[in-house]
């Protein structure tokens, strides 16, 4: 089951495709769209993805958005997080300054 976080905390990044990132972003959306993979029902879920897509220092990022699993929604704490997974590149590099030449 893939977590329908709000924006509220999601970090916000423009997407571009064929960028840097379009791999991490498609992964999520594919495994969101495979039907033999995901179910809409999450209390019949084996595994759990939380979508951290962000740049920048991941921890502050991840943190808030642990929390909000923990608090909105059962499934994290009835195992302590032990099926669920989050995948996160977390650049801190050249893409938080744009399109600039050096």
């Amino acid at each position: 089951w893939v977590y329908p976080l709000p924006q509220s905390v999601l970090h916000h990044v423009h997407w571009h495709k064929r960028g840097l990132y379009e791999t991490e972003q498609l992964f999520i959306w594919r495994l969101a769209q495979d039907k033999q993979v995901i179910t809409q029902d999450p209390e019949q879920a084996d595994l759990f993805c939380v979508p951290a897509l962000s740049v920048g220092t991941p921890e502050q990022h991840v943190t808030r958005l642990l929390a909000y699993v923990q608090r909105a929604y059962p499934y994290w704490n009835r195992t302590g997080g032990r099926d669920h997974f989050i995948w996160d590149t977390a650049d801190v590099g050249a893409v938080q300054w744009g399109n600039r030449s050096a």
